[in-house]
């Protein structure tokens, strides 16, 4: 969930000079390109202090990255906030 998320975040980044690159979305976050790469590639999992830092410099809530805005029982995202979430799966 989270390499996916955090592809489409640094894609959605709207840069004030260029393209925000992996190595430029890294300094910005206050890692290393590697630890950026390790995480888009699956090949590491980062901890939520890191995941608290990437949201914030992406304006995206770490519920976001960690897929938990999502209905586990149809998928759907589900709006922050909202009291509770009407699936069309569940029964009410």
């Amino acid at each position: 969930m989270i390499p996916s998320r955090l592809r489409d975040a640094i894609a959605e980044q709207e840069p004030d000079v260029g393209p925000v690159t992996v190595g430029r979305f890294a300094a910005i976050v206050g890692v290393s390109r590697a630890t950026i790469s390790a995480i888009l590639n699956g090949r590491a999992r980062p901890k939520l202090p890191l995941v608290e830092r990437i949201a914030e410099a992406t304006g995206r809530s770490v519920d976001w990255f960690l897929g938990l805005d999502e209905c586990p029982e149809c998928g759907r995202t589900m709006r922050e906030g909202a009291a509770r979430h009407h699936c069309p799966r569940v029964e009410v």
